[in-house]
């Protein structure tokens, strides 16, 4: 046995060697033909639409490319496996590798993942300050039109030079970086339909354009926001004025505009006409260029906007506005006004970071040695015991923690490996023993079914474990009358086989030696009565059986029974279906019990079925019984079955019902059936 199992498990010598070869003496030639071919397709398509432009060869080009995909996709599964069995097979490699997975791998996606976050939130934040900074630029340039239609408002006047000095007025309320302003004085006619232009103002250092725009109809009772012309992006504020005045702020969003913000925020700005799908042509060189002077990280994002055409008053089409500012602008902004403490914090806490991983690695390292140092004793008790070595023993070091444990649980099992043989042969000797008493047992049923006029008869047995408990015999006393016992001992194994033995010599002997001409009721009484006496006297207090035996004159049509204790059995019989109960309690309890036997008639097509414990409380998954009543709705519905089928489809629904579960009890099955003789 030693021997055998040593055989059995034995590795290869090199077990790499083994992994790292195993079917590819057959498959890679043959690939390496496929890669050939594959090559050989791809460089004819690739000349053929070099020198042939247009030829249908081409399409070996594509049939090539995809071939060699296929051929590619290949070697890599096998390089993948070369380095796993190279490289994993040793127990510290793969506690390595699962380090690096483990800790490792998940630092640097956790790392990645917060940085791209971060970059993510920088320039979203970015986006929100250039839109707060634009958004204080159009207030303040409101505030300062708003001033000059007040002012108007408290001279009273409306004529030209007042609403001239009312401009100026509004012009020095505009920051002082943002002279490029441009007042327009315009009046309208008597009717309103038409507008005339009366004055512009600017500054006079600015120079800003003195052409005033031709007002549309859309915006002549007031309007902030940003317009273009096609060519250029204004901020503009129209302010509808008493006695048909009506007053124009405009700021152009040029470079002068542009540095203005810069100086102010510190943000980079380049404006461009480009859409998000014009992005990559237009907008990128400029857009590439932002922030290369800026100290530090630059943040870099772009702000797409539709303004309003001015001719039409509709969305024109949209513009980008490319930005780049420091980080550090962005977090003073937003999160502190001093960011060095913040700073500080970080890259402390980097380097604290830093020391622990490097601490945990050498803490790991140690741990990665002390596992695969045992491990590695292990492994080689373990070749020991497969060459037949049980002396081996593993050095177990000081301290308690599993590894130890598992060292001295092999040492344990090395010294114990020899009883564990001697009790498996033991065992075997057992399993023989039971296999001849499973042989001895079925020379116990009847070998040969009996052949009785107007009946059926089909029976069969299935033990839940090598030796069965259930009991059923047959015992004919001429071609009309028949005696049928069905029992089902207490417990199972090896006990309960020989008290089945000893039912059935007991019930035959008993059979044998009442008069079969005598009264059936009395004779069957009498015998179950014997059968419990003696079953009392030879057995332990705790050994009993339930039993049910019945006569049958096939002549007269009649069935004499007596049920001690057992599951009736079913008579099906003109659509009803009845239950042989009369008789008394199981056999063996108690010495003196004064059993009845019970009578039925019977008719032609009536259906006999007996059966035992294993039957009706079979159990599915849910735990759930099969219950007599399915047992009868299944048989009721099939009662023009034979008795073979009759038992064939009872035995079916069983087995069903169980599914995959392990039997618990024995399955016993008799079926008669009265046919016409």
């Amino acid at each position: 046995m030693a021997a055998r199992a040593a055989g059995r498990f034995k590795p290869p010598a090199d077990r790499v060697d083994w992994i790292a070869v195993d079917k590819p003496k057959t498959r890679l030639p043959r690939m390496a033909g496929y890669t050939l071919v594959a090559s050989a397709i791809y460089l004819v398509g690739l000349a053929t639409t070099r020198f042939l432009p247009g030829n249908i060869l081409g399409i070996l080009h594509d049939v090539g490319v995809a071939a060699l995909a296929i051929s590619l996709v290949y070697y890599v599964i096998r390089l993948f496996q070369w380095l796993k069995a190279r490289l994993l097979w040793n127990v510290r490699n793969r506690i390595i590798v699962s380090f690096a997975f483990v800790g490792v791998i998940p630092l640097v996606i956790l790392l990645v993942i917060s940085s791209l976050v971060t970059v993510i939130i920088l320039k979203r934040l970015s986006g929100f300050y250039l839109e707060l900074e634009i958004e204080a630029l159009s207030n303040s340039l409101e505030r300062a039109g708003r001033s000059a239609v007040i002012h108007q408002l408290r001279q009273g006047s409306t004529r030209t030079e007042s609403l001239r000095r009312c401009a100026e007025e509004g012009l020095r309320n505009v920051p002082p970086g943002l002279r490029n302003a441009v007042f327009h004085i315009y009046e309208r006619s008597s009717t309103g339909d038409a507008i005339r232009w009366l004055d512009t103002v600017t500054d006079p250092d600015s120079s800003a354009r003195r052409e005033a725009p031709s007002i549309p109809s859309w915006i002549r009772d007031g309007f902030s926001g940003i317009t273009t012309d096609g060519e250029t992006v204004v901020l503009t504020f129209a302010f509808d004025l008493p006695q048909g005045f009506l007053l124009l702020l405009q700021l152009p969003l040029d470079e002068r505009t542009l540095e203005y913000l810069h100086r102010r925020t510190s943000l980079e700005l380049v404006l461009t006409h480009a859409t998000p799908g014009d992005h990559a042509r237009e907008f990128q060189e400029a857009y590439a260029m932002l922030g290369r002077d800026q100290e530090g990280l630059a943040i870099r994002w772009a702000h797409f906007f539709r303004p309003v055409e001015w001719d039409s008053g509709q969305s024109a089409n949209m513009w980008s506005l490319g930005l780049a500012v420091p980080a550090r602008i962005l977090i003073e902004h937003f999160f502190a006004q001093d960011t060095g403490y913040l700073v500080l914090l970080i890259g402390a806490l980097l380097v604290v970071f830093v020391v622990v991983q490097v601490i945990s690695l050498v803490i790991g390292g140690a741990i990665v040695r002390s596992i695969t140092l045992s491990i590695h004793n292990i492994y080689a008790a373990v070749q020991s015991i497969q060459r037949g070595d049980f002396s081996v023993r593993i050095p177990v070091r000081r301290g308690s923690d599993q590894l130890a444990q598992v060292a001295d649980s092999f040492n344990e099992m090395s010294t114990s490996i020899v009883h564990l043989m001697e009790e498996v042969s033991k065992r075997e000797r057992l399993e023989k023993e039971l296999e001849i008493a499973r042989e001895v047992q079925n020379q116990l049923f009847p070998q040969k079914l009996p052949s009785i006029r107007r009946l059926q008869i089909a029976a069969s047995c299935t033990p839940a474990r090598q030796v069965s408990g259930d009991y059923y015999d047959f015992l004919a006393h001429d071609a009309n009358r028949l005696d049928v016992v069905v029992g089902d001992i207490s417990g199972k194994g090896i006990s309960a086989a020989l008290l089945m033995a000893s039912l059935q010599s007991t019930i035959r002997s008993g059979l044998g030696d009442m008069d079969v001409d005598s009264d059936p009721r009395r004779r069957i009484a009498r015998v179950v009565a014997g059968v419990n006496r003696q079953l009392y006297r030879r057995t332990s207090p705790e050994s009993y059986s339930t039993l049910v035996l019945t006569h049958i004159d096939a002549d007269a049509m009649k069935l004499t029974y007596c049920n001690a204790g057992h599951h009736p059995p079913l008579l099906f019989s003109g659509g009803r279906v009845t239950g042989l109960t009369e008789g008394g309690t199981v056999v063996g309890l108690f010495e003196n019990w004064d059993f009845q036997a019970g009578e039925a008639q019977l008719r032609m097509g009536d259906l006999l079925v007996y059966f035992t414990d294993g039957v009706v409380e079979a159990e599915n998954r849910d735990g759930e019984q099969l219950t007599t009543q399915r047992l009868i709705d299944v048989v009721r519905s099939n009662t023009f079955l034979t008795a073979d089928d009759t038992l064939e489809l009872i035995l079916e629904h069983v087995f069903d019902w169980s599914g995959d579960i392990e039997q618990a009890d024995d399955i016993t099955l008799v079926c008669l059936k009265v046919v016409e003789g």
